[in-house]
């Protein structure tokens, strides 16, 4: 389960973070900020160049983060926050399909930042949560439920 995870949080965490790219500088075929405000401004957003710029900036930093694994719940937070908002200002009156401008993209990014924000996937999980059920791997013996509780720690490499 855990590589499944991984490849889940790093390929939406990037492909997150280009859509980020594409409203910070334009990469990936994006409008830049000039474009996205002036999209932006068209919905109503004011003022439209800081809006803008803090899409881009949410999105690039958050899909940084869930492809890192770092802060995943406040990542995934922020992803669904901004996919929330773009659905209710541009998709939802579009139907369900992507191909019609609908909210099908961001139903499934919102989506798949929840579920790793309820499954966990921390960058460094401490030697605490892993769990052995007999000597360690590298076979010196430790006894590591004792040695998690506070017992006696001589025998630990």
């Amino acid at each position: 389960m855990a590589i499944g995870l991984l490849v889940l949080g790093v390929i939406v965490g990037l492909l997150f973070e280009g859509h980020g790219a594409q409203k910070l500088f334009g990469w990936f075929g994006g409008h830049g900020p000039e474009g996205t405000a002036a999209f932006l401004g068209s919905l109503g957003y004011r003022p439209s160049r800081t809006m803008a710029l803090v899409a881009g900036v949410t999105e690039t930093l958050a899909g940084a983060m869930l492809a890192l694994g770092f802060l995943t719940p406040v990542a995934s937070a922020a992803i669904i926050g901004v996919m929330v908002n773009a659905t209710m200002a541009m998709h939802l009156r579009n139907g369900l399909w992507n191909s019609n401008g609908g909210f099908e993209l961001p139903l499934v990014y919102a989506t798949v930042a929840a579920g790793l924000a309820f499954a966990g996937r921390p960058l460094v999980r401490r030697p605490a949560d892993r769990v052995h059920s007999g000597p360690d791997p590298g076979g010196s013996g430790c006894d590591c439920a004792r040695s998690r509780r506070g017992g006696d720690r001589s025998r630990d490499p």
